[in-house]
């Protein structure tokens, strides 16, 4: 029964998407404009990651449009991309390869090939390229934005993700947490983490932790204010752009924080196949003493080393009144 209610899905949706997607291009061809579906079916930081393809291709592509296809909950970060101008929801990858096979219609699919619908087990269909590139070794190739440029069958570039975000309030100074990932390889232990909490807390500064699940535990301070699965998508970019410090691991609010270009305390261990991997362009990548790095498994990164790293954040960001941003 839920197998044939989601294909039932992916009918309307894939008639809404071609609905939505030839009244573009009808308009498109009154007005001289080329439109350019960019579609990806993956995680948060992954849109994040490839936020710069859409101000590619409006370069490369005379008097592009963008239409970006996502994950129906990612629509609001999406809206925050300058270059996007149309964002369209995607219910399950079977929608985009039902797209890419009918005639007269382009799908630029910039994706690791072997992800999967969590529901139907189908695979995002993605561009046979001479590059081996899988999930055992796409780190190897680059940044996520330098690899999905690679699966998409494009030259890679190096550039930095832009969010269009409202200027931040910071007269209200914090430290941001964000501790959880989708994948355990990627998280730091949770008794750890009450402990930097503890010592944060206890230097008189203000911590705000978000996420889907909190890593505080019994842990309570008046400085401290849990938001774990309190906020919206939109409400959760304010509250990351405000932020005068970002402690976390590789997760999606970790890509945003580099794109509105928070410093950053960025727990990391091996992951996969991969030690001393980046996932970042731009802001991050530049900034290599951002990095907490273990050789081993992150839940194994010693509390003194990431304690030792939050004693220089302290005397940069917040024991002296000066304005830091303008160093930035």
């Amino acid at each position: 029964m839920k197998r044939w209610i989601h294909q039932v899905k992916v009918f309307f949706n894939v008639l809404s998407i071609l609905l939505r997607v030839f009244h573009r291009k009808l308009l498109g061809t009154v007005s001289g404009k080329t439109t350019v579906v960019i579609a990806i079916f993956a995680h948060i930081g992954d849109n994040v990651a490839l936020e710069p393809l859409s101000r590619r291709m409006k370069r490369e592509r005379e008097n592009a449009e963008i239409i970006w296809l996502t994950s129906p909950s990612f629509i609001p970060l999406i809206k925050l991309f300058p270059a996007v101008d149309y964002v369209f929801s995607v219910v399950c990858p079977s929608v985009i390869g039902i797209l890419q096979r009918l005639p007269g219609f382009s799908v630029l699919v910039p994706d690791v090939p072997g992800r999967v619908c969590p529901y139907c087990r189908l695979p995002v269909p993605t561009k046979r390229i001479g590059h081996e590139i899988n999930f055992d070794n796409y780190y190897n190739f680059g940044c996520l934005y330098e690899v999905f440029q690679l699966c998409a069958g494009l030259s890679p570039e190096n550039d930095a993700p832009i969010l269009k975000t409202a200027v931040a309030d910071k007269s209200i100074r914090y430290v941001l947490i964000a501790a959880g990932s989708h994948e355990y390889e990627r998280q730091w232990n949770d008794i750890d983490w009450q402990a930097l909490l503890n010592s944060i807390c206890s230097q008189g500064i203000s911590v705000i932790e978000i996420g889907l699940k909190s890593v505080a535990g019994e842990f309570r301070h008046d400085k401290f204010d849990n938001q774990c699965g309190k906020k919206n998508l939109a409400a959760l970019v304010h509250i990351i752009a405000g932020a005068d410090l970002f402690i976390g691991v590789d997760s999606g609010p970790a890509h945003i924080a580099n794109a509105c270009r928070i410093p950053a305390m960025l727990l990391f261990g091996n992951y996969r196949n991969f030690s001393n991997y980046m996932p970042f362009s731009g802001f991050y990548a530049q900034n290599p003493d951002f990095f907490v790095r273990h050789s081993g498994a992150l839940d194994q990164l010693p509390l003194a080393k990431v304690q030792e790293q939050w004693e220089k954040a302290y005397k940069l960001h917040f024991a002296a009144p000066v304005d830091f941003y303008s160093k930035i």
